[in-house]
């Protein structure tokens, strides 16, 4: 701290008494005086200094205090202040000054802003939050500017900002309307502040925008060079300092001393779109200069600034890019703080609104609780100096032989931020030595996050797993994009999920990258995450997408990987070439076994190949693959060449036992080979399918279908397709020849004649020869063809545009075609020689025709499209002649084409009907729509068109026959003989019947029109809709005679006429009628609807009609007509008295106007002293008068109102306020009546009421009253009217009451005591009723840790206590200890005092448990078995399942790592104690799942489990055993296996014995179990073994029924590849199965294995097959087993006794009840067995 000293100096004048005795020489006799040996200390008072001395009090050397002064300056925490200080020792502090107040600037984007609504907070917080809220906090007070550059229109506006410092409080945020407005982090902060520093006050500067980014609005000057820009492209960041300016100079003009002591910055969002990777360049550029102002401002103190930053959420991309540079900021000073909100507790935008780009209302007041707690620490941590740290490093160097170690999940997340901003780290070395991320808390940060940030370096996994869970819409896996780099020997779990399309999600890798031919390797990788690609495709186990080399050797895929969209595979997705680069793409020694999903292009391996060369060796699917629509493979979905490529796929030693499901191109192994536009060389070799294929089209065990046909070599050679189509094996749906090589392969064929084929002319005659082994076939002993049987085809003729086919022959027996009779000619392709050689050209292309002689014959829809598209491509067939052959289109199939659809593609031929009609739907939204569209010097005759016309556009016209004639060369376009049986309509333009528009010459001669024509916005003509004016001088002429409107439709928004709609100036129109349809509102004919007065009319009307017409009065407005005579033409004439009718003109039937008016009533005329009359008939015509007052009533004025006096008007009634006087004046008020005078107010308001001021006053106060005021601004002078009394005002609530007192009366008041006494005493110090303590005695018993005592209390309050006792000491009762068990917990002993009830940790009391329930949490737990180290699991001492949390905890695994799921719990041992579950509340969770099987030792202890298990994988109370043994157990309930879709097992004890074994022993089913699948395995002790299987002393008593399961036992239902040593079971449970059913085994399919059954009882029960025959499998069912296929039983005491056997349904006797051999199914069962290949042998006793 600063000080400042001033020192005066004190001078002390130190005066030394010498006390000494005067001897007289003389002889003097006088006695010494007595003297006191002084003792002087220093002493002081507050204004001197002295010695005094401690024996006699004498004093000496008393002086005045001389100070010195030391100057103490304020701080953030402490009042400064003066320190004055005397030498003496005397000191005292004065002159104090206020702390420095704390400026908080809060600044950034849009959650800066707050665009979060108050309403939303409102039913997520209690009432008396929200008000809180609402109300605001005093003592954080907030200066704020929001989007202060945007708009402020009201449908837009956001802006936001205040003008000086106001409490924090609701509304701060974006503009709204809404109810309390919007808010901001302030809120959040203010309330932390508020409750943490009560005493504290606080401002807050706040300038944010929303959308605002870094590289942008919020530019800074050491940021310009980054972007090219200058000072004027620098806009927020110059606001921001504006603002702080403006908000520090507010504060010092209020006397305020206020420094910013925090910057808090919410921003990221945008710039993490494009500018992820520059934001910590832009970011410390902007937090420099910010820190620069600041300081030479004098903004800060010593200590500096302190940054708070807020992270973004992780709903923005690259938003883990931005955070990163963060916190990386925050880690590197001490100064700098980060508030982390991208988990997913932030993500809750869900709760209030679906804008996911800010954050809703709990989360906003979380997060600026967040910034408050930050603000906490830097508060703390305010005076230390600012400290930089280095970044976090790796241990390593980060090469080959020294690779940087990732140990934890910081080194994690270390390596992957060096990745998103250190070039050098993307091509280093790596080595992961610790299992990362959990099940419950993976990661979700990747490197390689964009392109530019590529991955090329190598990582070894060292066998270690990872739990990931990764989102993104760009490159995304454990590593997102990859460019030549290399993986090993790891595992990833989890979830990675993509929202794109263009890159690509994967296990491992999301995208690899073209790399110079640099090659991506994978090498014994294993990926168990769900990849899941949304919204597009690019999905694979371990690669998504790739456009370079990629190499996976070994590992596996276990994940479901599936997609929306296309290119999903279980290895990789979309591989495809880069430009002309072919990549390579090696798959060698990987297996699949996850489910694999996709629309399109789905493979167990690979999805989709373009243009590369592709190899898998020695590989194998066997998980489901499926596509909703086309191409999926076991191995590879679709594989074309692409572009100039020529690329290969090689494929040796693979098999499928995966499900492949599709709709089209559906193969066991590929989908679709394509060969492209390329030469193709593939090979398939020793591929092999035995899973199921599923599919409509091109379905194919190996391939489904081949496309294209250029292959170079296409060699298929499989060993089994596993597919057949009506019973032949079928390798290849779709396209077989086009393979060069299709095999089935086998070492040595053995060929046989199977088949004779005799020669025809169609091909040789030849014996087939087969192979026995492989169906390889050969042709041998040909014979020649034999010669054609000719038939003669006749021409077919040519039309306009289709072409005619010339005279040829056709063989009648093998249908072959030729150009002669003697069929030595053979047309090769017949199709292509009718389009070549053999083809008639059509007449467009025949230069002779077109004459009028010779026209264009158009005789069908394709010759009339195509007559439109010549038209329409610039041909306007001038000088051509076309003529209709037949009717052109129907009702059912109308014409759309229009000829001349462009004004640039005018008609201007020949179109002749001939009599036959167009059937025409016609639309157009622009230019002119009819059977012509444009038509210049054209003839239109002898045609009909029937249908619709449409258009609606609004630039152009409609016509039936012609949508419009533009200006030509004056050559008339004619239309004659035509008639219109269509609908024309017109949305927005006119429209005519016959033609649209005209702006050409046009003659239209004896045409009819039948149909509609209708304009929704214009004018129509029954001819024609618009003669159009032309610019040039000359007038346009329009011809119509003959012209026939038959009852024709016509409507119009505007005007219609008979002939013509419009016609503008400068256009002529001549028409000759008889008569017409369309009539005026006068009755006139209306051949024209509308026409310009420069436009000519000429009109024929052969003959008048006369009809009368009244003659009419005329008046002031009006004139008047006299009588006459009308035509139905228009014209008028008079009748004479010859009775001849003259013609006669309007004006000479006119009768002029006069001064006939018609006035009304007087009215007021507003703001005159006058009143008015208006004439009906004309409004101009009107009279005015001064009105006649007569004087009314006067109101006199009040204290709101003037008074006035009222006339009123005799005439028009109009009222007038005259005679004005002032309103009157209030000085007070009682209640809300108002006086002129104070006195007049007192008197109402008397003592008890209360006078309101309204002007200052004086009154005099009289002896007994009270006067009661509410003075508000005004002031009162009250006085005292009595002698010797004064008046006394006091003031509660408001009011001021004023009463006359004596000067002092005494107030006995206050209740005072010693330790003797107690009395009342006045203010003034005099004491009343002085008495001694009269006390209550109350006797406090000792208790266990306090002694007692007695307590005496006197009715004053003074009280004391005496006779103390001693404690009692605590007397402790011992709680047994509770013992833990696998998953739960247990409790140490401990003890309680039965005195206090108090516990204790010890006998002796001595450690005191202050909370038990939380000292059983922690110091007395004694942990569960599975987390206590010390706990040592053996067969003698195994984990104990004590509980159902146990069981839950020991049955799915919780704790397991990811790479031991396969062989979880391996040599642990389990134990129950309890049973599991209960009949009412049976167990609904099994032991294991489809990812964790169970290996090591369960001991039922003879307990029961109850269950009822419905599962989708494989089924039982442990639905795996890989190696493990489960013994002495009692299973009851139900079991069933949910899925009717996917290959499983089910079973009462365990589902499948998988390949590692397993041990079953004294084990007894009850339960039923059951399934509705077709693909399953059901026992009632186990569904299948595929393993080395020993089950001992097992019995079944439940049901096993599968109706629809092929493979069904009482014991076990499938043995598969195993080894099954049964002893001492019995089954007396009914067993149904679909084929293979046996009371113990259901069938046995186990090459070259010995199975021992041994001692197996079957009674009491119903044995059944539900199919006798299913496709060629014919059922087996027998007492003990169904069937053996290939293996040798060994059999002792099997024993069937009380079975009955059902085959569909119906009782069968058995047909043997022996070891007789019978190797095939014939649906009779077996007493012991149903079938079998394999021998039967004793065991000897």
């Amino acid at each position: 701290m600063k000080r400042r000293i001033w020192l005066s100096t004190l001078v002390f004048a130190l005066i030394a008494v010498l006390a000494s005795v005067a001897v007289a020489c003389g002889g003097n006799d006088t006695p010494e005086p007595t003297r006191c040996d002084h003792d002087y200390a220093v002493k002081y008072d507050d204004h001197d200094h002295w010695r005094e001395c401690a024996i006699c009090h004498d004093k000496t050397d008393v002086a005045a205090h001389a100070f010195a002064d030391e100057t103490v300056e304020p701080t953030y925490t402490e009042k400064g202040y003066t320190e004055h200080t005397c030498e003496c020792g005397y000191t005292y502090r004065g002159e104090e000054t206020e702390k420095i107040a704390k400026v908080i600037v809060l600044a950034g984007q849009s959650n800066a802003v707050g665009w979060t609504y108050s309403k939303n907070l409102k039913p997520v917080v209690t009432p008396e939050e929200y008000e809180k809220y609402r109300a605001g906090f005093d003592n954080v007070k907030i200066f704020y500017s929001n989007a202060p550059f945007q708009s402020d229109d009201a449908q837009t506006k956001t802006k936001n900002e205040n003008s000086a410092f106001e409490p924090v409080k609701l509304g701060q945020g974006r503009y709204t309307s809404l109810e309390d407005g919007a808010f901001g982090p302030e809120i959040g902060l203010a309330a932390y502040l508020t409750e943490n520093y009560p005493d504290e006050t606080f401002y807050i500067i706040k300038d944010a925008t929303g959308g605002a980014t870094l590289h942008g609005s919020w530019l800074c000057p050491s940021s310009l060079g980054l972007f090219e820009k200058t000072e004027e492209d620098i806009t927020l960041y110059n606001h921001l300092m504006k603002k702080v300016d403006d908000g520090m100079a507010m504060l010092k003009a209020d006397g305020v001393d206020a420094r910013i002591l925090s910057f808090i910055w919410m921003q990221g969002e945008n710039d993490a779109q494009s500018y992820a990777f520059d934001y910590p360049t832009l970011w410390n550029n902007f937090i420099g200069d910010v820190t620069a102002v600041f300081e030479e401002k004098g903004y800060l103190t010593e200590t500096g600034l302190t940054t708070i930053d807020g992270g973004i959420t992780q709903r923005w991309t690259n938003y883990d890019v931005v955070n990163a540079a963060k916190e990386r900021y925050a880690a590197v000073s001490s100064k700098a703080h980060f508030v982390e909100v991208a988990h997913e507790d932030w993500l809750t935008y869900d709760r209030d609104n679906t804008d996911y780009a800010h954050l809703d209302a709990l989360s906003m007041i979380r997060l600026g609780n967040e910034f408050g707690k930050s603000f906490a620490l830097a508060y703390a941590d305010i005076y230390n100096e600012k400290q930089t740290y280095a970044l976090p490093t790796l241990d390593g160097a980060g090469t080959s032989e020294n690779p940087y170690v990732i140990a934890n999940e910081d080194d994690y997340k270390t390596f992957v931020y060096e990745n998103y901003f250190n070039e050098a780290a993307r091509s280093a070395c790596y080595k992961i030595t610790a299992d990362l991320g959990a099940e419950d808390s993976p990661l979700r940060l990747y490197a390689g996050k964009t392109a530019a940030t590529a991955f090329a370096g190598t990582i070894d996994g060292n066998g270690k797993t990872i739990y990931i869970d990764l989102g993104a819409n760009a490159g995304v896996g454990f590593i997102g994009y990859a460019a030549g780099a290399t993986l090993t020997d790891l595992t990833v779990c989890g979830e990675v999920e993509y929202t794109a399309s263009g890159s690509g999600a994967g296990g491992l890798v999301g995208a690899v990258l073209y790399a110079d031919g640099k090659v991506t390797t994978l090498s014994n990788c294993v990926n168990e995450a769900i990849i899941t690609a949304k919204g597009g495709g690019n999905a694979g186990g371990m690669i998504g997408r790739s456009t370079g080399n990629i190499s996976i050797v070994g590992g596996s895929n276990g994940g479901a990987v599936n997609a929306d969209a296309n290119y999903v595979g279980g290895a990789a997705g979309y591989v495809l070439r880069q430009n002309a680069y072919v990549p390579a793409v090696a798959i060698s020694d990987f297996t699949n076994e996850g489910k694999v999903t996709a629309a399109n292009n789905a493979g167990g391996l690979l999805g989709r190949s373009d243009g590369c060369n592709v190899t898998i060796i020695n590989c194998a699917n066997n998980g489901e693959v499926a596509t909703t629509a086309n191409y999926v493979g076991g191995a590879v979905g679709y594989i074309i060449n692409s572009g100039e490529c020529v690329p290969s796929l090689t494929i040796t030693d693979f098999t499928n036992g995966g499900k492949i499901i599709g709709a089209t191109g559906v193969g066991g192994v590929v989908g679709l080979i394509h060969s492209g536009t390329k030469a193709a060389t593939h090979a398939l070799r020793y591929v092999k399918n035995t899973g199921e294929i599923v599919g409509e089209n091109q379905v194919g065990g190996i391939v489904g279908t081949i496309g294209g046909q250029k292959f170079t070599d296409l060699t298929i050679e499989y060993i089994a397709a596993g597919y057949d189509v009506g019973g032949v094996e079928t390798p290849v749906g779709a396209n077989p020849g086009n393979a060069t090589k299709l095999v089935k392969t086998c070492k040595e064929h053995s060929f046989e004649k199977t088949s004779h084929v005799d020669a025809t002319c169609a091909g040789n005659g030849y014996d087939l020869y087969t192979c026995a082994v492989c169906g390889q076939t050969e042709k041998r002993n040909e014979v020649p063809a034999l010669p054609h049987t000719p038939e003669a085809i006749t021409e077919v003729a040519a039309s306009y545009a289709t072409a005619g086919v010339k005279a040829h022959y056709a063989c009648s027996v093998c249908e072959k075609h030729f150009t002669d009779g003697a069929c030595e000619n053979e047309i090769a392709d017949y199709e292509e020689w009718k389009a070549g050689d053999g083809k008639i050209a059509a007449e467009k292309d025949d230069e002779t025709y077109g004459t009028a002689e010779k026209p264009y014959s158009i005789a069908n829809v394709a010759d009339y499209k195509a007559f439109a598209a010549t038209v329409n491509g610039g041909n306007n067939m001038s000088g051509k002649n076309a003529r209709l052959t037949a009717n052109i289109g129907s009702a059912d199939e109308p014409i759309t084409s229009i000829v001349g659809n462009a004004n640039a593609a005018r008609f201007s031929g020949t179109l002749d009907g001939d009599g036959h009609e167009v059937y025409v739907k016609l639309t157009s939204t622009s230019g002119g729509v009819g059977l012509i569209g444009y038509a210049t010097a054209a003839t239109v005759k002898n045609l009909t068109v029937s249908g619709s016309v449409t258009y609606t556009g609004s630039s152009s016209f409609a016509g039936a026959i012609i949508g419009t004639v533009p200006y030509g060369d004056g050559t008339a376009t004619t239309i004659s003989g035509c008639t219109v049986n269509a609908v024309v309509t017109a949305t927005k333009a006119y429209a005519g019947g016959i033609l649209g528009s005209a702006t050409g010459n046009v003659v239209i001669e004896n045409c009819t029109m039948k149909g509609s024509v209708i304009s929704e916005n214009g004018a129509v003509g029954g001819a024609v809709g618009k003669l159009v004016r032309y610019d040039q001088a000359e007038t346009r002429f329009c011809n119509v005679t003959g012209f026939k409107n038959e009852n024709a439709t016509l409507t119009a928004k505007t005007v219609k006429g008979d002939v013509v709609g419009v016609m503008d100036a400068n256009t002529a129109v001549n028409i000759s009628y008889a008569t017409a349809q369309v009539k005026g509102e006068n009755g006139n004919d209306v051949l024209v609807g509308s026409a310009s007065a420069a436009a000519t009319v000429v009109i024929t009307h052969t003959a008048h009609t006369y009809a009368h017409v009244d003659g009419t009065a005329a008046n002031c407005t009006t004139t008047g007509v006299k009588e006459h005579y009308k035509c139905t033409c228009g014209a008028l004439f008079t009748l004479g008295a010859d009775g001849n009718y003259t013609a006669a003109t309007v004006d000479e039937l006119a009768i002029a106007a006069n001064d006939d008016h018609d006035y009304g009533e007087w009215a007021h005329d507003e703001g005159e002293e006058t009143h008015s009359r208006v004439c009906s008939r004309n409004a101009e015509h009107k009279e005015t008068a001064d009105c006649l007052l007569v004087k009314g009533a006067t109101t006199d004025p009040t204290f709101d109102e003037n008074g006035y006096t009222e006339y009123t008007c005799s005439v028009c009634s109009a009222t007038y306020r005259k005679d004005i006087t002032d309103k009157l004046t209030a000085v007070a008020k009682v209640g809300d009546t108002r006086y002129a005078t104070l006195g007049a107010a007192i008197e109402v308001a008397g003592n008890d009421g209360v006078v309101t001021l309204l002007a200052d006053g004086e009154t005099t106060l009289g002896e007994g009253q009270t006067l009661r005021v509410i003075l508000g601004d005004y002031t009162l002078t009250v006085t005292s009217g009595v002698d010797g009394k004064v008046v006394n005002s006091t003031t509660v609530d408001g009011v001021t009451t004023y009463v006359l007192a004596d000067a002092h009366v005494h107030s006995y008041d206050t209740v005072k005591y010693d330790d003797t006494n107690h009395w009342n005493e006045c203010s003034c110090g005099a004491k009343s009723d002085e008495t001694a303590h009269t006390f209550t005695d109350t006797v406090t018993d000792p208790t266990c840790t306090t002694g007692g005592y007695t307590s005496h209390v006197c009715e004053c309050g003074y009280s004391h206590t005496d006779t103390a006792t001693a404690a009692l000491g605590h007397n402790g009762v011992r709680t047994e200890a509770v013992a833990a068990s696998y998953a739960t917990v247990g409790t140490a002993e401990y003890y309680t005092c039965d005195r206090c009830h108090e516990h204790f940790a010890d006998s002796a009391c001595d450690n005191a448990i202050s909370d038990l329930e939380a000292w059983k949490t922690a110091d007395g737990l004694i942990a569960a078995q599975k987390y206590d180290e010390a706990f040592t699991n053996g067969e003698t001492n195994p984990y104990a399942i004590a509980n159902m949390t146990d069981y839950l905890a020991f049955a799915t695994g919780e704790g397991v790592a990811s790479a031991d799921l396969k062989k979880a719990y391996s040599q642990k041992f389990f134990k129950l104690l309890i049973d599991i579950g209960t009949e009412s509340e049976p167990a609904t969770v099994a032991i294991g799942s489809a990812t964790m099987y169970f290996a090591g030792t369960l001991d039922g202890n003879d307990k029961t489990a109850y269950v009822d298990l419905k599962l989708d994988c494989a089924a039982g109370f442990v639905t795996y055993l890989a190696g493990g043994t489960v013994k002495n157990l009692t299973v009851r309930g139900s079991v069933v296996r949910n899925s009717t879709t996917s290959t499983s097992h089910v079973g009462g004890v365990v589902g499948l014995v998988t390949t590692a074994g397993g041990t079953i022993e004294n084990c007894n089913n009850y339960a039923d179990v059951t399934t509705a699948s077709a693909s399953c395995t059901a026992g009632g002790i186990v569904g299948s073994v595929t393993g080395v299987a020993t089950i001992t002393n097992c019995n079944n008593y439940g049901g096993v029924i599968a109706e629809n399961c092929k493979y069904v036992g009482g014991i076990v239902g499938y043995v598969s590849g195993g080894t099954l040593t049964l002893t001492g079971a019995e089954n007396a449970g009914n067993v149904v199965g679909k084929t293979w059913v046996g009371g113990i085994v259901g069938l046995v399919n186990a090459s070259g294995k010995t199975q021992t059954i041994d001692t197996v009882t079957v009674k009491d029960c119903e044995i059944k097959a539900t199919k006798a025959l299913d496709g060629t499998t014919k059922a087996s069912l027998g007492g003990v087993m169904g069937r053996s296929s290939n293996s040798g039983i060994k059999y002792r005491n099997w024993t069937v006794t009380n079975v009955k056997f059902y085959v569909e349904g119906v009782e069968t006797d058995c047909e043997y009840t022996d070891f007789t051999t019978k190797t095939d199914g014939n649906a009779k069962p077996g007493l012991m067995f149903g079938s079998s290949k394999g021998a039967f042998t004793l065991i000897a006793d």
